[in-house]
């Protein structure tokens, strides 16, 4: 028998049962005469015939409807079925009496088709729009309301920045809609060119990120909040205010070369325009980053807020969400802001990483971020390429995250961390994440933990290796320098073999080496900054 969805589960523990007519002079007497199926869109019912009497049934308890193809005779079959407890009644269905039968399907056959596809389009708008009301009632649960927006003063600093979209959309049909962002005492001001605002408050801000133009056809400052906002009837936690850098376009028709002026001219307003709107924004968050410092002085209560940029040379391909994207590293988390659906990842509240499917045969990989609160689900990014493995680990022990790494399948997460929660004492009693280890390394650790202390080798070894080097010490002299000879030869051949392009290549990739090591060096240095010096622990092992 088919399981009661969540919503209905949720609602009968915190909710009385979904009844849509209390008494039955309240149903409409003629439709309940003709014995007819009909939709009451103000009591959000569907009465059905059955065994000649009209049966009310509340759109809660609808599950399916669907029509069949019609048959040879001209008949066509419409099946609904509904939502029923399992074959053990729960204790919310015990109140309304213990001996009962629950309905799972009814069948309507019928030569009337367009009747029959008149009254499914209407069950399925009643289904669609209770469901939207169900989830306008989630979306206002745990719902932290925000204090109110405390107004610059005459003597404070004007920081505003025009000409901005937000994302996502304040219009109900998701239009783009331009407005200012002004920095007030306790929190940003979005007014749109319509006179709608939208406040958010600097408390509410847990990362404030800045998306620069390079590689990028936006510009945009991000906030990732500890508390939703209310945009559309639904919680936004992920704010972002951009506009747009035009994109170079190259006419194909054209034959007049490589160095066709007008495409120039384009490539260089294009430049100045990144510039203008670079040094725009960050003159904006600058400001913001100085004000936000002094009134923290003057009121605790109000956090100085500090800008973040992604690390590009750090980034790597991946799946976190749906498509491809690349996520780029900033100083606190791991981020993609530029695709439909931004993803924002803190480092701080990430226990350890485990990489699954590290198989040098295979292209790519999947990294599982494993946060310190157990009751989150984990979070997956899938898909990395392998070559990017090696300069992953490298971030990761800048960042002072554990990881470890298997071959083949991946591990049922779900399954996992629910047994973590059932008892987490007895978890960590048993050994706790070292099943993730890899088999050489758990016995390797094991051993070592058996064994008293280093074991030197006998004298007898010793006596036969140090002969054996003797021995061998001509030949290994001898051969060593052949070796080199060779090697040196054949990159002298290499060297002189090599044509622009791959030399070109080499130094770009020399480039990329040199970006990859100052990049992580600066957020090492980040870190450092923020910890007051300390030196961080080493946990990779």
């Amino acid at each position: 028998m088919l399981k009661q969805t969540e919503e209905i589960m949720h609602r009968a523990k915190t909710k009385d049962t979904p009844t849509c007519y209390k008494r039955f002079d309240q149903m409409d007497s003629d439709q309940n005469r003709s014995l007819k199926i009909y939709v009451d869109k103000s009591r959000g019912a569907v009465v059905f015939p059955v065994y000649g009497m009209p049966v009310p049934f509340h759109v809660a308890y609808l599950k399916t409807a669907v029509l069949g193809d019609p048959d040879e005779d001209g008949s066509i079959v419409m099946r609904v079925a509904f939502d029923i407890p399992g074959v053990t009644l729960k204790p919310e269905y015990l109140v309304r009496g213990e001996n009962l039968v629950y309905v799972k399907e009814l069948s309507y056959r019928s030569k009337n088709i367009p009747e029959m596809q008149n009254i499914l389009r209407k069950i399925k708008e009643l289904m669609k729009k209770h469901k939207e009301a169900l989830n306008d009632e989630k979306q206002q649960e745990n719902f932290v309301e925000q204090e109110e927006l405390i107004t610059a003063k005459p003597g404070d600093p004007k920081i505003v920045l025009k000409d901005l979209f937000i994302k996502p959309s304040i219009s109900a049909r998701g239009k783009r809609i331009q407005g200012t962002l002004q920095a007030h005492r306790n929190g940003f001001l979005f007014t749109t060119r319509k006179g709608e605002k939208i406040k958010i408050l600097y408390s509410r801000i847990k990362h404030a990120l800045f998306q620069p133009p390079e590689d990028e056809v936006v510009i945009m400052l991000h906030f990732h909040l500890y508390h939703g906002i209310m945009m559309n009837k639904k919680q936004v936690v992920d704010i972002q205010f951009y506009t747009e850098v035009d994109e170079v376009s190259t006419d194909l028709s054209k034959s007049k070369g490589i160095h066709d002026r007008d495409e120039i001219e384009a490539e260089q307003r294009q430049k100045r325009m990144q510039k203008k709107l670079r040094d725009a924004f960050k003159s904006f968050y600058n400001k913001v980053q100085n004000w936000t410092s002094k009134l923290h002085e003057e009121h605790r209560k109000i956090p100085a807020l500090e800008f973040d940029q992604p690390v590009r040379e750090l980034g790597f391909h991946g799946v976190p969400l749906k498509s491809t994207v690349l996520c780029q590293p900033t100083t606190n988390c791991l981020v993609n802001l530029t695709d439909q659906t931004p993803f924002v990842l803190t480092l701080a509240d990430v226990e350890r990483v485990h990489f699954e499917r590290v198989d040098f045969s295979l292209r790519n990989f999947d990294m599982v971020f494993i946060h310190k609160d157990y009751e989150r689900a984990v979070t997956h990014i899938n898909a990395v390429p392998m070559k990017q493995l090696m300069a992953i680990k490298d971030w990761l022990d800048s960042c002072d995250i554990k990881f470890t790494e298997k071959s083949g399948p991946n591990l049922e997460w779900k399954k996992i961390m629910k047994t973590i929660l059932e008892d987490p004492e007895e978890f960590f009693e048993t050994g706790g994440w070292n099943f993730l280890e890899p088999e050489e390394l758990a016995s390797d650790e094991e051993e070592e933990e058996e064994s008293d202390g280093f074991v030197a080798p006998s004298s007898e070894e010793d006596s036969e290796s140090d002969d054996s080097d003797e021995y061998d010490s001509d030949e290994d002299v001898e051969s060593e320098y052949s070796g080199s000879e060779s090697e040196e030869e054949l990159d002298s051949e290499e060297e002189e073999g090599l044509d622009w392009d791959e030399l070109d290549a080499q130094a770009a990739k020399e480039d990329r080496t040199k970006n990859f090591t100052e990049a992580t060096s600066e957020i090492k240095g980040k870190r450092k900054r923020e910890s007051g010096g300390r030196k961080p622990i080493k946990k990779r092992k």
